[in-house]
Formats: structure tokens, sequence, C-alpha cells
């Protein structure tokens, strides 16, 4: 889809232009966490309420995000424009270089508290919208960056934990 394209292309350049990008502020490398695998750290410090870095990874349709829903594929899936956008988060190894990390941010859940949350911008005239992580308090260089999936992920998740033999 031509118009998918451009808006991908728009998308990728503004959230790479507005927040630290994988090499330049934040880094993905080995979690805290129990058995979390990888993580995204601040290389910079962060005050409270400002964007971290972007949601990166394809640019997908509503039907598309679904699909993958379906599937069983979305754990890193975040809506853009409700019934017709979203975004499909990096899951590379290694994180690429220069791209918004987002999607790496692991939820503290219960064990650490959340320092950062998902929130939607708008771009230029309303109509380009980007999702980022925002701090919810001073972030360190050196620190775990930690957001909230939602009660949807993590019963998804226990139902497919529930679900295995």
């Amino acid at each position: 889809v031509h118009g998918m394209d451009s808006y991908q292309a728009l998308y990728h350049q503004f959230i790479r232009s507005r927040a630290a990008t994988i090499g330049n502020g934040v880094e993905v490398r080995r979690s805290g966490l129990k058995n979390a695998g990888r993580g995204l750290f601040a290389t910079q410090p962060f005050k409270k309420g400002q964007l971290i870095t972007g949601v990166d990874g394809p640019v997908i349709s509503h039907a598309e995000a679904e699909r993958l829903r379906a599937a069983g594929q979305h754990s890193h899936i975040r809506t853009l424009l409700r019934q017709h956008l979203c975004i499909d988060g990096l899951k590379e190894h290694p994180a690429p270089r220069g791209c918004g990390g987002g999607t790496y941010a692991n939820d503290g859940r219960d064990a650490v508290p959340n320092n950062a949350q998902f929130c939607n911008r708008a771009a230029v005239d309303g109509t380009l919208q980007l999702c980022f992580l925002r701090a919810l308090a001073d972030i360190a260089p050196g620190e775990e960056i930690l957001v909230s999936y939602g009660r949807d992920y993590w019963a998804h998740f226990e139902r497919v934990a529930a679900s295995r033999p």
C-alpha cells in the first residue's frame, strides 16, 4: 500500500528525531528482572515527563494486527489510530542502532515499580500518531526503563502459560 509506506517513512523519521534511539540515549542489554531476557536501559538522564524513546517497527493495518493477535503473535503491538493503524514493535536481536527502543522495555509488574508509560503524540497536522515511552520519574544512566504492559497483556500471558503442558 503506497499510503502505508509513506506513513511508515514519516513515522520512523519523526520518532527517531524526537527522542533517544538505540545507541544514542538508550541501549538494549540483559534485564535485571527474573525471566525477562533483554531490557531497555538509559545511557543518558531522563527527567520526569520527558519522552524517552519511540516504539519502532513496521506500521501495520488494524486487520493485520487482529490477524497477529488471533495467531498469538502480538506481544509488541501498539495502536496508533484506533481501528486503522498499529505499530508492530521491533523484536530483533541484536537491537538495531538508530531505532526507537520502546518495545525492549519490560514490565516491572510486581517486582519493581515502572518508571515509564506508553504515550501517543500527534505530529504534523494531527493525523500522524506517534508512540513513545515517557518518563514517570527521573531516570538515571544505567537504570532499566520499565513500562506497564496492562492487565489484558498479563491475562493473555497467564492463559497461554496455563495451556502449556
